[in-house]
């Protein structure tokens, strides 16, 4: 369905009631968003698309995609009251279970339960109601978080039942993020806050630097927040974030679609927003052992040697993002592996773009007014061939201290997938002077808007490159 025709669609539902938000992600750029200013989604089921269209439906309250294009949940606000749907391919256990809860109660005024189902990736799940949860294939910590809020887990290791409120919201990611939002903590935890946010992300990565920023502070453990993580990602570096303000005012918003920089603002979520393409440069390799790393880590793809695989993003750590030859996706190590010495990613600017990225991206996190040193690019250039040209050394030794041409700055790049005009657009307008002020403190301004200065111009003499090449 186009993107009008879609829009149109979604014009026949009543937005969500201020404070309402969901964000659904799914693979392959599939998504659906809800917020009090309206919807966005792409890729929607038809079934869903024909119970919007039938009239019967005042409002989408939330919704889940797994990475089965048949496999989803989805609440509503029906005119007959609240509802829910499963896709048609979803695991007979799931579908049992909602089946389970939502059978008719003896009394004829009884309200339809609370019930939700969180997907991610490698067919996992989780699926709760106001009193029991179950789950499939899901990272340990949100295990770990189940348990500790239920009692009689032993006697079903992926069952159990809730011994205080449920939470109303769970997002995870298969590396082992997790944030979960409810009312009413255990006991041990209690304080004099009504609302819980259990929380378990990879420290200094983008998504905790960005929530940070957002929440002005070190923790986040009490604050009203709507969270939704990408579980498709090798990464959790696409992620939503609204972070509720007092009466009156507009809730603060952190998206991120990577690799672009995170977005904050006050204003409704973008309905044109589109996910972030597959890359579109990649590697081979030969698979010189058999099975995985890990056994029980199924984000891990299974291997046979001599076998090849596509290598589509280096993670970092010697581990890389790969697609078998059936099309299965999923992490491999590096030792796992044989490359050509002309394609051994060593030699490529994956790594070094990647630690660049990290860098940069918690830079241009900081406060405003608080940096004091600027990133330091030339660390990231030894991982990759510098610029021997007789003409750029003197420019090396002289542009502001930075140690760099405009041919390294490209080198280092070229390490991202999607490197693009449109890319180095972007890239550029994140070093542009007047931008690039106002987080320096104010002693060491001056001195390090020259700096970002001469990296914004490089951005765009490799847009002009770019550019020329194109029109060749």
């Amino acid at each position: 369905m186009a993107k009008q025709e879609l829009a149109a669609v979604l014009r026949n539902l009543q937005p969500l009631s201020k404070g309402q938000y969901f964000t659904a992600f799914g693979p392959d750029g599939r998504f659906f968003f809800g917020t009090p200013n309206g919807y966005a989604a792409k890729g929607l089921p038809t079934e869903i698309i024909q119970r919007i269209l039938s009239g019967s439906v005042r409002k989408v309250v939330y919704a889940s995609f797994s990475d089965h294009p048949e496999v989803w949940f989805v609440a509503y606000e029906a005119i007959s009251g609240p509802s829910y749907e499963l896709g048609d391919a979803s695991p007979p256990v799931l579908d049992r279970y909602v089946s389970s809860l939502l059978v008719p109660k003896q009394l004829p005024n009884q309200p339809m339960p609370f019930v939700r189902v969180q997907f991610g990736a490698s067919h996992s799940f989780i699926a709760w109601s106001k009193r029991s949860w179950m789950y499939h294939n899901v990272p340990t910590s949100v295990q770990r978080f189940l348990k500790h809020q239920s009692h009689n887990e032993k006697t079903k290791p992926c069952r159990g039942n809730f011994n205080t409120d449920c939470p109303f919201t769970i997002a995870f990611h298969h590396d082992g993020s997790f944030f979960a939002l409810g009312t009413k903590f255990l006991p041990k935890h209690a304080t004099r806050m009504n609302r819980y946010h259990v929380y378990n992300l990879v420290q200094d990565e983008p998504l905790d630097l960005g929530l940070r920023r957002l929440c002005q502070k070190q923790t986040y453990t009490h604050l009203d927040l709507h969270f939704a993580i990408d579980p498709f990602r090798p990464c959790a570096d696409n992620y939503v974030v609204i972070k509720a303000q007092n009466f009156g005012q507009d809730d603060d918003f952190m998206v991120c679609l990577a690799p672009q920089t995170p977005v904050f603002r006050v204003s409704p979520l973008d309905t044109s927003i589109q996910m972030n393409k597959a890359p579109k440069t990649y590697q081979w390799a030969v698979v010189t052992r058999r099975g995985r790393p890990h056994p029980a880590d199924t984000w891990e793809l299974i291997l046979d040697p001599g076998s090849r695989v596509k290598v589509i993003d280096d993670l970092g750590k010697e581990w890389f993002h790969a697609e078998a030859r059936d099309g299965r996706i999923g992490y491999v190590h590096k030792s796992w592996l044989k490359f050509d010495k002309e394609k051994d990613l060593g030699s490529k600017p994956h790594g070094a773009y990647h630690d660049f990225k990290i860098e940069t991206t918690q830079f241009f996190l900081s406060p405003l007014g608080s940096a004091r040193a600027f990133p330091n690019i030339v660390q990231h250039l030894r991982q990759t061939k510098t610029c021997e040209n007789e003409a750029c050394k003197h420019v090396k030794q002289t542009v502001d201290g930075l140690g760099i041409c405009h041919h390294d700055l490209e080198r280092l790049l070229r390490g991202a997938d999607t490197y693009s005009y449109a890319f180095l657009k972007d890239e550029r307008n994140k070093w542009h002077p007047d931008k690039f002020a106002r987080l320096c403190h104010p002693n060491h301004r001056e001195e390090l808007t020259k700096k970002a200065e001469c990296v914004f111009v490089f951005v765009g003499l490799l847009m002009d490159m770019l550019s020329a090449e194109s029109n060749a």
